[in-house]
């Protein structure tokens, strides 16, 4: 009876690159990807919460048409990574844009600004909200503050995993000044038509959800 001997030397050299790919995948799911890449996991949605009053009939999300005074938007954002993801944003933590068409980049008011229709933003530094219709200090109008500040950078946000909440927009408790179906140029009506509305949380653009205005019943 012979007895055979087992050589593992080939063995070590192969378990040593294994380990190394486990080692590197490892820092890349804990360190690498929710600081270099957190946007990709993160999604803004918002709801639409409709106060009654008569100042627009809207189709409502059942399909019926209601009579609203005030339209306001809570924002909320969702990270689908299991640990905190960090983002990186240019300008305001929180925007709100609504056009009278689809546009490719809803940001970019100043390109789409034929289509814009009213739009408002939030910003942490400051805790306020102004819509593009109201007077920022020392700016004629929010819309040019939004425009002059859009693009500035070196913004860092962490993201948890339960995601963030409780941005609103246009909620009256809070002092917010919502869409009533006014054009944020000229203050007065909008014509009945879909309208797409767009949010932009800390850099991450959601799709469009568009608000069909049947009429406008002030003047």
């Amino acid at each position: 009876m012979t007895t055979r001997k087992f050589n593992n030397r080939k063995w070590k050299i192969p378990i040593i690159i294994v380990s190394a790919v486990i080692v590197t995948i490892l820092i890349s799911s804990l360190a690498v990807l929710p600081l270099a890449f957190g946007g990709r996991f993160i999604s803004p949605s918002f709801e639409l919460d409709y106060y009654v009053g008569d100042r627009m009939e809207v189709v409502y999300i059942n399909g019926s048409v209601v009579r609203v005074r005030m339209i306001s938007f809570m924002v909320s954002v969702t990270n689908s990574y299991f640990r905190p993801v960090w983002v990186h944003y240019n300008g305001f933590e929180i925007v709100l844009l609504i056009y009278n068409r689809t546009v490719t980049e809803p940001a970019d008011v100043v390109r789409n600004k034929d289509f814009l229709v009213w739009g408002a933003f939030w910003s942490e530094p400051f805790q306020w909200i102004r819509t593009f219709d109201m007077n920022i200090i020392g700016a004629p109008t929010a819309y040019e503050y939004y425009v002059a500040r859009k693009d500035l950078s070196n913004y860092t946000m962490e993201i948890p995993v339960a995601g963030l909440g409780g941005y609103y927009i246009g909620d009256p408790s809070i002092g917010g000044q919502g869409w009533y179906g006014q054009n944020y140029i000229s203050g007065g009506p909008v014509p009945p038509d879909t309208y797409y509305i767009y949010c932009i949380a800390f850099g991450q653009v959601s799709k469009p959800s568009n608000l069909t205005v049947i009429s406008v019943l002030w003047e």
